[in-house]
């Protein structure tokens, strides 16, 4: 039942996130492909190219899949599906599918995107952060500096991309005098 709510929801509310999913399936077989075999002409995401077991990334780095392949399941209920697997660290088989396709992607551009206003603000006025995440800087920063710091590196992640100049992006940010402060936007 919750499941069938979710898929409702994501349906009708959001049907580009199925949709998305999809094409990430799409991918994962593409990428199956022997390298001599043609591409498919499906996905296109700037900066972002099928490769053999792998997901090639703007930067040069890629979203590795180590042995992936495609196997038959047997659920328990007699039913049999064909899923894809890849070997884990530590060789171990570790499913993936569409929408974990698209949450790595998703992570890696956002890297890619933090990376460079890291690199960028570094240039410019000499900080670096002292915490990052994939989608997210923190720097610590005088009191009296706080507000220009918010407006700042808000501009900084609005930069448009050189490998996608008409992906939108938008940054949002708070200060305090605490990292919690901060993060729930206090601005105190």
């Amino acid at each position: 039942e919750a499941r069938r709510i979710v898929d409702h929801y994501r349906r009708a509310a959001y049907p580009e996130i199925p949709a998305l999913w999809q094409r990430c399936d799409w991918l994962l077989a593409e990428i199956m492909l022997d390298p001599n075999t043609k591409r498919a002409a499906y996905w296109r995401v700037p900066g972002v190219t099928p490769g053999d077991k792998c997901i090639w990334l703007p930067n040069g780095l890629a979203i590795a899949y180590p042995n992936l392949r495609c196997e038959q399941v047997h659920r328990p209920d007699g039913q049999v599906l064909w899923q894809s697997f890849y070997d884990g660290p530590r060789k171990e088989p570790r499913s993936i599918y569409g929408g974990k396709v698209t949450e790595n992607v998703s992570q890696a551009l956002s890297r890619i995107v933090v990376t460079d206003v890291a690199l960028r603000v570094h240039a410019e006025t000499g900080r670096g952060p002292f915490l990052t995440t994939h989608d997210s800087l923190d720097y610590v920063v005088p009191e009296s500096e706080a507000e220009w710091w918010t407006g700042y590196l808000t501009r900084q992640f609005e930069v448009r991309l050189s490998w996608a100049p008409d992906l939108p992006l938008a940054g949002e940010g708070g200060w305090g005098r605490t990292l919690a402060d901060a993060e729930k936007g206090m601005n105190t």
